[in-house]
């Protein structure tokens, strides 16, 4: 991938994007939706950075909040170009505002059926990012499709700006164009709602560096604290071969976000042969990321998602062939999550890293050559004590 400034970056992205499309934005209330029973061993796992927390069509909605799944679109896909796109969105709470808990995406049929890899179709990736009090980058997921939930045990939300900038890559192997509509779901209470306060994420990323073979290991350039804080939520995101991403606070390990490899054939099942909602493979070149802690008032520009060194992330449209070798043909499905694991102090660095094991796992192939790699970490802290967004 080549490194764009922020109009070349838009622009290129507009241009890739196929027409027509529908309206960003369309919204529906599925507070009420019955929960669906949790019957994947991973879901119910308590262990840090291991478990994979249920989707939200699994739970009740917590402290009354409301759930609202936004479509954002609709295209056709096909083999012949990655579908790229980046646009304004809008968010679930309108100009009032509101504090967003919990999030997931996923893409779907016409039909309403979810769309995976055991159909040839892939949310290659997304990621959110724009100013107002959220401010910076917001979230970002791949084709594991992760939930997001910052109110396991404290009360604490992203708060969301009422409008903001969406980065989507979509992807098939057929030919034949299929018709894929992006929805992500939010969980939301009024600002207003006692007791919450606004969380921050922190995204540390390796770049994009070049395969190699048997185990190794990348890390990222440290960040630093800007506030006292509880450690939230973290999980990493890796390409095909990742073991798992370790995220280090002040040097001492905090969070091992272990990589859960299920086979394409296996679609649907988890290592343990449950029905897992949620299996897949990975987002087949995952999201290079922002280094960043999110500030109030930044810019669309500052919160653009940057590499290691700073510069602004493009991505390359054209045609990919894809290789399924290696590793029994396993790819990643979900990442383990770490919640409520700590609590950081201002000034403190933190840092993470990403181990690959390509001999036990395998690779993924573009055009005949290895994938670049990919190691990024998401850390949402919530504030203890005034300054962490400053």
């Amino acid at each position: 991938m080549k490194t764009f400034t922020l109009v070349s970056s838009l622009l290129a992205a507009a241009y890739a994007a196929p027409a027509p499309e529908q309206a960003i934005g369309e919204a529906r209330d599925v507070t009420q939706a019955a929960p669906v029973p949790i019957d994947n061993p991973l879901m119910r796992s308590t262990e840090q950075g291991v478990k994979v927390l249920p989707r939200m069509s699994m739970t009740e909605p917590k402290d009354g909040a409301k759930r609202t799944t936004v479509k954002y679109g609709n295209w056709m896909v096909s083999s012949t170009k990655m579908m790229s796109t980046i646009k304004l969105a809008q968010g679930p709470c309108g100009l009032a505002g509101c504090y967003v808990t919990a999030m997931e995406a996923t893409i779907r049929y016409p039909d309403g059926k979810e769309a995976n890899v055991d159909t040839n179709a892939w949310l290659h990736h997304i990621a959110l990012f724009g100013t107002g009090g959220g401010g910076g980058s917001i979230w970002a997921a791949g084709n594991e499709r992760p939930t997001l939930r910052l109110n396991t045990g404290s009360k604490y939300g992203f708060d969301f700006p009422s409008a903001f900038m969406l980065m989507i890559d979509l992807m098939t192997e057929d030919v034949k164009p299929k018709n894929l509509t992006l929805e992500i779901t939010y969980e939301h209470v009024p600002r207003t709602t006692p007791g919450y306060k606004a969380a921050t994420m922190y995204w540390l990323t390796i770049g994009e560096p070049a395969a190699k073979t048997g185990k190794y290991s990348f890390s990222t350039m440290p960040s630093i604290v800007s506030g006292a804080g509880q450690l939230l939520y973290s999980i990493g995101h890796m390409h095909d071969g990742g073991d798992n991403m370790s995220l280090y606070v002040g040097g001492n390990l905090v969070c091992k976000s272990v990589m859960h490899y299920n086979s394409r054939a296996g679609y649907g099942k988890d290592a343990n042969g449950a029905a897992d909602e949620h299996a897949g493979m990975a987002g087949m070149a995952g999201m290079a990321g922002a280094k960043g802690k999110a500030a109030s008032g930044s810019t669309a520009a500052a919160a653009m998602p940057k590499t290691a060194s700073g510069g602004m992330v493009g991505h390359s449209h054209t045609k990919r062939q894809h290789a399924h070798g290696g590793g029994g043909g396993l790819h990643i499905s979900d990442p383990g999550a770490c919640t409520d694991f700590g609590t950081v102090t201002s000034g403190q660095s933190m840092k993470a890293t990403a181990f690959y094991d390509a001999g036990k796992y395998g690779l993924m192939e573009h055009n005949g050559a290895k994938e670049r790699l990919m190691g990024n970490m998401r850390v949402y802290i919530g504030p203890t004590s005034t300054g962490l967004f400053g």
